[in-house]
């Protein structure tokens, strides 16, 4: 009976990924250590990939959504890319916009919208364009190549060293403009230092520097006396809504921890979907006055989930550290899940690396809903086994 409530619940949750896997039979699903998509190859659909080493060489006539350890496109793409991994490296043209999570990202081809990135490091090369504007946050970011409006970014170090089409505005420890740099608009910065501007360097709006706020100022040098409470609420709070759901739906993190850990890359391919998807399905209920309780039905099992997925994430890194130290413990299920959530809010305090980290939590836990919920629907519309319905029958 849980299994059914909670497979009834999640099929709301899980309309944006099958929405966007609606032509299945069209679309490309590749998962593998290496996944690869060779120069002379065409794939006339989005194209889905999960694995070790992705790599795409050929032409995709859609978009890409990708989740694995080392992302590499030197091909042509016409939709756009959506990627979470370790390193990622896009040399090849992107007609539609980039959207990447990993500790590396390099970018040196040429997008023709837009690019919004996270990292431990950035950098935008030297013959990269970006069409339209730039997010960028990382500890260190550089813009080497074109980016033609707007940069919003932030970091320990921004180096600019190519064009800004209009303005720039980034929070940074240390903002430097090297003698290649124009920026065609107005460079504001939040620093609490001075931004180092090279000879030759060109600026055609105003240059402005914002004081940190006092609660920015604080940052990571006074406000852990704030952080350690809220921590210590975000560790309660998680804690008690876990063993919550551990009690009325226990053999779901059994499921969940399988396919979190069995099925890593394609939990966080279809996390990235629901993730962005969920929210268009749910608008376009909105608008529609018979679609409306469903979608406000959506919008809360949606919220619920995102909040769960921290619980099964953390539960499954528990249960994995717990298997490889080859730990006895008295209550396995709630002990994984102690260690696991305590290992995310430590994490929560590295700047930048930690708020990635976080929300490759959060994408991993979502995706594991997903395919656990798309599992159980999967086996209960199964036609049940001829030697069962035989004895049935007798």
């Amino acid at each position: 009976m849980r299994y059914k409530l909670l497979a009834t619940a999640m099929l709301l949750l899980v309309v944006g990924f099958f929405w966007a896997n609606a032509a299945h039979a069209a679309s490309n699903m590749r998962s593998g250590q290496v996944v690869a998509v060779g120069r002379d190859e065409v794939i006339n659909a989005s194209l889905y990939m999960a694995g070790s080493n992705l790599s795409i060489s050929g032409t995709v006539k859609g978009d890409v959504y990708c989740a694995g350890q080392n992302v590499d496109i030197t091909g042509t793409v016409e939709g756009d890319v959506i990627c979470a991994a370790q390193t990622i490296h896009v040399s090849g043209p992107v007609l539609g916009s980039v959207r990447l999570a990993a500790q590396t990202i390099s970018v040196s081809g040429s997008v023709a919208r837009s690019a919004s990135l996270f990292a431990q490091s950035a950098s935008i090369g030297d013959g990269a364009t970006i069409g339209t504007d730039l997010t960028a946050f990382a500890s260190d970011v550089q813009l080497n190549g074109k980016v033609g409006r707007d940069v919003v970014g932030g970091g320990q170090t921004v180096t600019v060293f190519g064009n800004v089409g209009r303005s720039a505005t980034v929070t940074s420890e240390q903002v430097t403009l090297a003698s290649s740099a124009r920026v065609k608009g107005d460079l504001t910065y939040i620093s609490q230092n001075q931004a180092q501007i090279d000879k030759g360097a060109v600026v055609t709006g105003k240059t402005e520097r914002q004081e940190p706020t006092a609660k920015q100022n604080q940052g990571w040098q006074g406000g852990w006396a704030a952080q350690l409470v809220g921590l210590l609420y975000w560790f309660g709070a998680m804690l008690l809504f876990g063993l919550a759901m551990l009690a009325l739906l226990p053999r779901t993190f059994l499921t969940t921890n399988r396919l979190i850990i069995g099925q890593g890359g394609w939990a966080l391919l279809a996390g990235l979907i629901a993730l962005i998807v969920t929210p268009f399905v749910v608008t376009l209920l909105l608008v529609t006055v018979i679609g409306i309780p469903l979608g406000l039905a959506l919008l809360g099992l949606w919220v619920i989930a995102l909040v769960a997925s921290f619980v099964y994430s953390s539960h499954s890194v528990g249960m994995w550290i717990a298997n490889q130290l080859q730990w006895k413990l008295k209550w396995p299920q709630a002990t994984a899940l102690v260690i696991g959530l305590a290992l995310l809010a430590l994490v929560m305090l590295v700047p930048l690396v930690g708020g990635l980290l976080i929300f490759l939590a959060l994408v991993w836990g979502l995706g594991g809903i997903v395919l656990m919920a798309g599992e159980y629907l999967k086996t209960r519309n199964s036609p049940a086994p001829a030697g069962n319905a035989g004895k049935s029958k007798a």
